[in-house]
């Protein structure tokens, strides 16, 4: 039972104007709510927990200012997950942390670091780089998108990782390389410096995506990231030269002149690229920014060199920065991001979108090709985000989430990393993370859903102002 807690109202103006909008929730998808709280008989306990990861300490009495969020992470071969995140909204310093027990623990903040990462402008990606060879990299790169006339967009910035732990002899990312600035004004290298404003690169790199040559795998990944006013979907083909210095082409269009109206008019961005089991296809998972369409996929079978007409998802993998893995123990393709649904009868009208929050969904490659009456698979609710100032309705979440990493080990321990107010009485974002298998999370399917349909809400004329807060 849900217990509804009812704020008294000051003045008329600090009550939202909450209408009779319902929330689409048929019977066609399946739902699991993981949050802590829920009750669910055969499904372990710790699925439920909230993992702290970081939480901000106060500045005197105000913490309305702290901010933690956008993480990033990466399972090294030492069995350690390690993650990064920035200490402000898209801004400010980035922190490096692990998980030597599959994220059930969490070290202090690494010391030692470069100076530049104190300097580092936007949501920090971190991915594991394998080499031929048998040599392996970790990369870490912040975009410097564009924030105005006083910080202009400025390429990106790469950070190196090629540090081994004594024991295992594989990457432990404890020691890390000074930024260099690529495609922009601080470049030290010539050929990659541009004027500030050209390359104003947002969630750089959004995917990371090693390419095969002849159908085997190659040292060279494939970089996408997006750029804003309007917005254009961007790739660089990465390489590594006879130093182990990095070579990036210039940053080129990524989908064809044919798709780019379409791509301006539902704002792309923050694209995902998931590899298909059999290794010959990739599918790219875009957001729509506009909130115009469900998120669209496309196909390439030519290792991103042509891709095919941007196409609908399904209303349950529309969302917003997709991070994607398989589970080898399952076979199953498990998608992380931030849900967008729309109200009940406004579909695709932006001022009558919502989001559920943090989930992942769950389901199979062939799903992607289904388009937008496709369903399969089930969707975990991994935990529940509330709003500060005000309430919140039933069945939606605060939005402001679901950038995450996503780890899974060969055992199918799956840990899933985000940021976001996950508690009623907290002011600020903090990090946490999810420990889950999907096995055990489809055992908590039968009769198990987050919200339900027909919800009312009150309106301004109901008497006494009160409104819900769950």
């Amino acid at each position: 039972m849900i217990k509804l807690r009812y704020i008294r109202a000051k003045k008329e103006w600090d009550i939202p104007v909450f209408r009779r909008y319902q929330i689409d929730r048929t019977e066609r998808h399946k739902y699991v709510d993981l949050s802590p709280g829920s009750k669910i008989s055969g499904v372990p306990q710790y699925m439920f927990q909230n993992i702290i990861v970081d939480y901000p300490k106060k500045r005197g009495k105000n913490t309305l200012s702290l901010y933690l969020g956008h993480p990033d992470s990466v399972l090294l071969d030492t069995g350690h997950i390690l993650v990064a995140y920035p200490k402000g909204h898209c801004t400010g310093e980035t922190v490096l942390k692990e998980s030597p027990d599959g994220g059930k623990t969490w070290s202090l903040p690494f010391g030692g670091l470069p100076e530049s990462f104190r300097h580092t402008i936007e949501t920090p990606t971190l991915y594991k780089l394998d080499f031929r060879n048998g040599e392996q990299k970790l990369i870490l790169i912040n975009g410097r998108p564009d924030r105005g006339k006083a910080l202009p967009g400025d390429g990106f910035d790469v950070s190196l990782s090629v540090s081994k732990d004594k024991k295992t002899g594989f990457c432990d990312g404890k020691v890390w390389s000074f930024h260099e600035n690529i495609f922009g004004s601080q470049a030290i290298r010539e050929e990659y410096r541009a004027p500030k404003g050209e390359w104003p690169a947002f969630v750089a790199m959004a995917s990371l995506t090693r390419l095969k040559e002849k159908g085997v795998f190659a040292d060279k990944w494939m970089g996408l990231f997006h750029m804003e006013s309007p917005f254009r979907l961007y790739k660089t083909i990465l390489t590594f030269d006879i130093n182990g210095q990095t070579q990036w082409t210039k940053p080129q269009r990524l989908l064809p002149e044919a798709y780019w109206k379409k791509e301006s008019a539902l704002c792309f961005c923050e694209p995902e690229v998931v590899r298909s089991p059999d290794g010959k296809e990739l599918a790219l998972l875009i957001r729509t920014n506009a909130k115009k369409s469900f998120s669209q996929v496309c196909f390439s079978t030519d290792e991103g060199l042509t891709w095919t007409p941007p196409q609908d998802l399904s209303r349950e993998l529309t969302g917003e920065r997709h991070k994607a893995e398989y589970d080898r123990l399952s076979g199953k393709l498990v998608i992380t991001f931030r849900d967008v649904d729309w109200y009940k009868g406004h579909d695709f009208d932006p001022r009558y979108s919502f989001s559920r929050g943090w989930v992942a969904w769950v389901g199979e490659y062939s799903d992607l090709h289904k388009g937008a009456m496709g369903s399969g698979g089930f969707t975990i609710l991994l935990s529940r985000t509330y709003n500060l100032f005000f309430p919140i309705r039933r069945g939606e979440a605060n939005a402001d989430t679901g950038y995450a990493g996503l780890t899974i080990d060969s055992k199918g321990h799956i840990v899933a990393i985000s940021y976001g107010r996950f508690s009623r009485r907290i002011a600020h974002t903090y990090i946490i993370a999810k420990r889950f298998t999907v096995s055990a999370a489809a055992r908590a399917l039968p009769g198990n859903r987050p919200c339900a349909d027909g919800i009312r809400f009150p309106t301004k004329n109901d008497s006494n102002k009160k409104v819900h807060s769950l």
